[in-house]
């Protein structure tokens, strides 16, 4: 018998869719801006764009402020595309990548990410794989298999680049709960957010 996914009975009614090698005798070489570039490079080479300059300014996020996601929360003024209907607490991503956009003020630290989340699993998918793109670069990347809140450090070396930030997240394992047999919502589902933040990495104690 099929256990059906809780998140996924809510939804389905809808149907929106070697460091050597960089080693120099001339220290004016900046080896962190050199292995931005080339981080940046090789995300332009699998297509995928990591300016932020074109981008309509996104709304300011106060460091430590946690985005609520669902009907009542904060988070619909930062979601930008691959996400679907925000439902009563939660909003599912829909399709292989989905969105944040915010601006930072001016911070000299390195910062936690972190999200509390539910993947959609059943069946043979018993994980949803993760990968998280800060403006092109990869910051984070997981394996989730369980509801529970996952975070990564973003380094501030990244956060130099632009004050305005483009957070994707990839999801090459979403898929449809009809194709899971839970239900009849035929969209593309990852990851079920409840929440997600951004906190001084000193919070943390460490």
């Amino acid at each position: 018998m099929t256990r059906s996914h809780p998140c996924a009975q809510r939804t389905k009614t809808h149907n929106d869719n070697s460091c050597n090698m960089l080693e120099s005798k001339n220290p004016a070489i900046d080896i962190d801006s050199l292995l931005e570039r080339i981080h940046q490079e090789v995300a332009r080479q699998k297509g995928r764009s990591v300016q932020t300059d074109g981008m309509d300014r996104p709304a300011p996020l106060a460091i430590g402020s946690v985005l609520h996601f669902g009907k009542k929360g904060n988070a619909a003024a930062y979601v930008r595309s691959g996400w679907g209907q925000p439902e009563s607490e939660h909003q599912w991503t829909d399709g292989h990548e989905a969105e944040l956009a915010f601006e930072l003020p001016v911070t000299n630290n390195d910062l936690i990410l972190s999200f509390a989340a539910e993947p959609l699993i059943g069946g043979k998918s018993e994980t949803q794989h993760v990968q998280a793109e800060w403006n092109g670069v990869l910051v984070g990347e997981w394996s989730i298999h369980k509801s529970g809140t996952y975070a990564t450090i973003v380094w501030s070396r990244h956060l130099q680049a632009s004050p305005m930030v483009l957070l994707r997240f990839i999801l090459p394992d979403a898929l449809s709960p009809v194709a899971l047999g839970l239900s009849q919502d035929t969209r593309k589902l990852g990851l079920c957010f409840r929440e997600f933040r951004l906190s001084p990495f000193s919070d943390t104690g460490a």
